[in-house]
Order: C-alpha cells, then structure tokens, then sequence
C-alpha cells in the first residue's frame, strides 16, 4: 500500500508502505517482512486507530483523521484498498 497525511493542508507525496493492524494500532513499515518477523523490526510509524475519524472510501484510495493529520492509504488495485477499508 501507498501512504500520504495531510498537516494544514498540505499533502506529503506518496510513499509505499507495508502494513500490519494490530490491537487498534496501525504500524508500517518501510521494508517488507516476513509475517513472522514484522514486529521484530522497528515500525517507521504507529497510527493509534482509537481515535480516528472521517473515514471516507474514494476514487480507490480510503483517508482518517487522527487529531490534525489527515491519513490517505491506497492499495495496488482498487479491490485491495476496499479489503483494507472494510
């Protein structure tokens, strides 16, 4: 998956991301792992999920906010973004 935020407005470019949810927690990762090895390697950042509101579904990529920030995800099809939105 690819992912950008938005802090006053302004989008960061798109970056790939690898992805694992894991107790209300979004961590990704830079470099793709092995499954059994994902959270031996340290996250490049950690989404706490609790929080998040807004969360919309559109032209095949999904977004929340997260206090200021503005999360936008999309997968490599339009089916893998719907299957991480649901």
């Amino acid at each position: 998956m690819k992912k950008r935020f938005s802090t006053g407005g302004k989008d960061s470019p798109w970056q790939r991301r690898w992805f694992v949810l894991k107790d209300g927690f979004l961590f990704y990762y830079t470099k793709r792992c092995k499954s059994d090895q994902v959270f031996n390697n340290h996250p490049k950042g950690v989404i706490p999920l609790v929080n998040a509101s807004d969360l919309e579904l559109s032209h095949g990529r999904f977004s929340f906010s997260v206090g200021s920030r503005t999360f936008k995800l999309r997968g490599r099809s339009s089916v893998e973004t719907k299957r991480w939105y649901d």
